[in-house]
């Protein structure tokens, strides 16, 4: 089964929310977006790679910074494999 996270827009330095947060269909290139999902969603993280993690919400994969997941922000993210 999957880990689920909540999306997190909220910037604490500027005192902003981005909402929505965009998910990218590749990590390094991010060239398309895929989706965009409200702040505070909960979607299934599929995987780590570096900065860059997969998730999914709504049968839709994609890309976001590891900054916009709560979990990672307070420093208690889920231990997440780079393999498939």
């Amino acid at each position: 089964m999957l880990e689920q996270v909540i999306l997190d827009g909220y910037d604490p330095w500027s005192q902003t929310t981005m909402d929505p947060i965009q998910m990218w269909d590749d990590w390094e290139k991010r060239s398309k977006v895929v989706a965009k999902a409200p702040h505070g969603t909960v979607v299934d993280l599929i995987k780590r790679e570096g900065d860059g993690l997969l998730i999914q919400w709504k049968n839709i994969r994609g890309w976001v910074t590891f900054w916009f997941v709560k979990e990672f922000k307070e420093g208690i993210g889920p231990e997440v494999s780079d393999d498939d």
